[in-house]
């Protein structure tokens, strides 16, 4: 007999799959992308921003695993853990001081939108706005946890880098 949980709801799902876990998750995100038989196999019992927990109790499980602050109360106590809060700068201005030669946007369940970014008060000083330099990794290849960060999201995050390296000189 398997030792462990043995119905797993999982918020973000790759890992599990890549180590042959599938056959424990018994729920997953509906923003689940990784890998692509998920999203067939397994029933959605949440969205990334809204927790149902009904529907995932409704299930049983004896685990639930998520990964971000974004879905709801269940983790706000972790995220008092990792101090989720000072990622975030909190005064906009900071980062026209700060004049990035790069801005890299990433969000779950929404595009970035460049024009919106550029728009903000003062932010047409920033170097990277004046040249065109906002970019965006989709949120599946570099906010999930798993290997895509890895293989996908920090590969694009390391050629925008050398891009913008290669400009300077």
């Amino acid at each position: 007999m398997s030792k462990g949980p043995q119905r797993i709801v999982c918020l973000s799902c790759e890992t599990l799959y890549l180590l042959g876990e599938q056959a424990r998750i018994v729920g997953i995100s509906g923003f689940t992308v990784r890998p692509p038989q998920a999203r067939k196999e397994k029933p959605k019992v949440s969205g990334l921003t809204s927790v149902k927990h009904e529907q995932i109790l409704a299930f049983e499980p004896d685990l639930v695993l998520g990964y971000s602050v974004l879905q709801g109360d269940m983790l706000a106590e972790l995220a008092s853990f990792k101090r989720a809060k000072q990622r975030i700068i909190e005064d906009p201005q900071e980062v026209v001081r700060r004049a990035p030669e790069l801005i890299v946007g990433s969000w779950c369940g929404r595009r970035l939108r460049p024009e919106q970014v550029a728009a903000r008060p003062g932010w047409q000083a920033i170097p990277a706005v004046r040249t065109g330099q906002l970019h965006e990794i989709k949120s599946p290849d570099i906010l999930n946890p798993g290997p895509a960060v890895l293989t996908g999201g920090v590969r694009q995050l390391h050629a925008l880098i050398s891009a913008c390296a290669q400009r300077a000189k």
